[in-house]
């Protein structure tokens, strides 16, 4: 990596997608190809958060899973000097456990003995304000309490840069700000975070500059209120001081 000061460095990073279509009256399908990225730059400094803005099938979470090394590049680089760790709402993939052993499982997977996985376990679940869900199914939290106890189980091991999908708007209003609290903290550690999310709302109280993604490809990256203010003309129903898009519902917990 020749950029010391970055915490994350992408170069040409595009990414295709193999796929079958199929036709009417075709018995077979045919081998297509799907644009997912192209050709995209992108520079994460040290100490930055960045926000990831873009529509739905705009490419942010194939960008967040390349940056994570989930998913390989068809063409590009993507270069750390740590290992960034993303954290979505399908963070957790055993719904039939209980919040408890799931929590657990995560933190096993991170070398604490079973000892320490129960009790952090226990404690991250109070941090989260879960207490009363601790012995049921994970599968019976809302949208905003996964966010809430996903959250602090990705800030385990302070991870150097931390990639989150949709995770600051879809909780109250009080998680966001304690959620904030938490990444002013890890600015101070020069930890770089990116944020994808359609709430332009955390997208402004968060970052202090954002990239547009569109069909792929990135076609804005500087201050966040003029990338706002581009994504708010592509898409005209944004409404840029509640932060949603016209017609839809508020965030639920």
């Amino acid at each position: 990596m020749t950029d010391a000061s970055a915490a994350l460095l992408l170069k040409d990073v595009s990414k295709v997608f193999k796929a079958r279509k199929r036709y009417a009256g075709k018995l077979f399908s045919t081998p297509t190809e799907v644009v997912g990225l192209k050709n995209v730059n992108l520079r994460v400094g040290r100490g930055e958060v960045v926000g990831l803005i873009g529509e739905n099938g705009s490419g942010k979470t194939t960008l967040l899973k390349i940056m994570s090394g989930a998913l390989t590049p068809s063409s590009g680089k993507v270069m750390a000097p740590f290992r960034p760790r993303l954290i979505s709402l399908s963070g957790l993939q055993l719904p039939n456990l209980s919040v408890l052993e799931n929590t657990e499982l995560m933190l096993r997977a991170h070398g604490r003995d079973a000892r320490e996985a129960n009790q952090e376990a226990l404690e991250l679940i109070e941090l989260a304000e879960l207490e009363e869900k601790t012995y049921l199914p994970y599968n019976t939290l809302s949208t905003g309490m996964r966010a809430r106890l996903g959250f602090y189980l990705a800030t385990i091991n302070e991870p150097e840069v931390l990639l989150m999908d949709e995770m600051l708007s879809v909780a109250d209003e009080r998680f966001t700000a304690a959620a904030g609290k938490t990444l002013q903290v890890k600015l101070q550690r020069a930890h770089g975070v990116v944020i994808a999310s359609h709430s332009m709302e955390t997208i402004a109280r968060n970052c202090t500059r954002a990239v547009v993604l569109n069909k792929g490809e990135l076609i804005f990256d500087g201050p966040t209120k003029e990338a706002i203010d581009l994504y708010s003309k592509l898409r005209p129903g944004v409404d840029r001081s509640e932060g949603r898009i016209d017609g839809t519902p508020p965030d639920t917990v």
